[in-house]
């Protein structure tokens, strides 16, 4: 267990802390078993809208390619068909110009990086018109397998400038920044400070995302689909997509 606390003194937090979990019993730790990812699919039929999520597996917290991995994610980036609001949203991120821009029977489409104590998953999850499930696994598939090339400079610096402006817009919030310590700490058993953070995020290069990109595409795929089913493809079919 870990207890975290912003704007509080350390005697008073451990005070506090002693007088809420003295009458509680210790417990020896469990004893955990790695995850070994294996890939898979799970498909359900059900009329409506369109859904895909199609991931390869990604990286733990304590891996080296950590940083690497969530700029790409940025560097995807995506979001809606219809977005109101001002500027900075990542309009010019890969998703909405290869995707959301090009095929307007989608309705969403979006990276997504989970991370994990061991293992993580990195993929792309959409949504679209019901009737176009099929074209929706098969553009996704297809945008996986292009994710490291062609990374121009400016592309690079963009996702790389955006993931420094969420981290520490998100780091303004004090349950944020306690959820942050806390896993830290439980992960890894130290806290790296924001200001560390941004200099890792303003080292990566595009050879990094290159290299990464390559080495989650080197992994079996993770798919589910869920809507209209008839005609949508294989499994074996959205993995040769992304191989190619």
């Amino acid at each position: 267990m870990v207890v975290t606390g912003v704007n509080v003194e350390h005697e008073e937090l451990v005070d506090i802390t002693k007088a809420l979990l003295q009458d509680i019993p210790a417990a020896a730790a469990a004893v955990a078993t790695p995850s070994e990812y294996t890939g898979g699919e799970l498909r359900t039929h059900q009329p409506g809208t369109a859904h895909v999520a199609m991931g390869l597996e990604g990286v733990s917290w304590n891996d080296v390619d950590l940083v690497p991995s969530a700029v790409l994610q940025t560097l995807l980036g995506g979001g809606g068909s219809f977005s109101s609001g001002g500027p900075g949203k990542g309009m010019y991120t890969r998703i909405f110009t290869h995707l959301l821009m090009r095929y307007p029977w989608i309705h969403h489409a979006a990276a997504f990086n989970n991370v994990y104590g061991d293992s993580g998953l990195f993929g792309i999850a959409a949504s679209s018109e019901p009737d176009r499930l099929g074209d929706l696994a098969r553009v996704v598939a297809e945008e996986l397998s292009r994710m490291g090339r062609s990374l121009s400079d400016v592309e690079v610096s963009r996702a790389k400038n955006q993931t420094i402006s969420s981290l520490l817009m998100n780091l303004e919030s004090r349950a944020v920044l306690c959820e942050d310590v806390a896993r830290q700490v439980l992960i890894s058993g130290k806290v790296v400070s924001s200001a560390e953070l941004v200099e890792r995020i303003q080292a990566v290069k595009a050879r990094d995302l290159e290299r990464v990109a390559s080495r989650f595409l080197a992994t079996p795929v993770t798919l589910a689909m869920h809507g209209e089913l008839f005609g949508t493809p294989s499994i074996r079919q959205v993995e040769s997509i992304v191989r190619s």
